[in-house]
């Protein structure tokens, strides 16, 4: 929002009218898991429109514009999120995201970093920075916090995936073969998977596994972009 939401209609129950707030958040929740961002969208204005410190409904509504690509409206979202609760990591990871989107990978690792201050073992803060980090050159800082994601969360298919990525990106194929084999362990089914192991076989001199790993990510469905 670009302004400040004008005030509401004093009303007998206050609480009454939070509640409603909540309810409308809730069916806002509902939307975007059907992918239905502008319904969404609708349902967080409408809990603002009951209740303008509800922290949870312009987290959400940022998320929403975030995934509809709409990253300045979702960047006003968490910063009205950060006026009212000042500590709020999902704000701050939120932002991050939409930073990264924009390509301001500076903002969006200082945001992932002070979601990591506030939550220091949630293994997906640290596994949006690495991305952050990989996406900005800085292949040691990624591997490290990939790393991490992966100590906090074990069987966490995405962080192996990453730093296999990073490490394939940088040539270090033998490692980012045994990223991507742990990856395919925790989903066996995800072409994608396959597709970078064969690349990173076949950058590696092995030829018949890289073939073998690229027709099962055919098989599986997986088409390079």
């Amino acid at each position: 929002m670009s302004e400040i939401p004008p005030p509401i209609f004093w009303v007998s129950n206050p609480e009454a009218t939070m509640q409603v707030a909540d309810d409308a958040c809730k069916r806002g929740i509902l939307h975007f898991a059907r992918g239905e961002l502008d319904q969404a969208i609708a349902e967080y204005s409408e809990a603002i429109r009951l209740d303008v410190t509800c922290a949870k409904a312009y987290c959400c509504r940022g998320d929403t514009y975030t995934q509809k690509g709409e990253l300045d409206e979702a960047i006003e979202d968490y910063n009205h999120v950060l006026g009212l609760v000042r500590d709020n990591a999902g704000a701050y990871c939120g932002r991050g995201t939409a930073y990264w989107n924009k390509g301001e990978l500076g903002q969006a690792i200082t945001d992932f970093s002070r979601a990591i201050e506030l939550i220091p073992k949630y293994a997906v803060f640290y596994h949006n920075r690495a991305i952050a980090h990989a996406n900005a050159g800085h292949l040691q800082q990624a591997v490290d916090d990939f790393a991490q994601a992966i100590r906090l969360n074990p069987d966490y298919a995405a962080a192996y995936f990453g730093r296999g990525f990073t490490y394939l990106k940088n040539g270090h194929f033998d490692r980012a073969i045994t990223d991507f084999s742990q990856a395919i362990k925790i989903h066996p089914k995800d072409g994608e998977i396959y597709y970078y192991r064969g690349v990173a076989y076949r950058g590696a001199g092995q030829t018949v596994k890289a073939e073998v790993d690229l027709a099962k990510a055919r098989e599986l469905g997986y088409r390079r972009r």
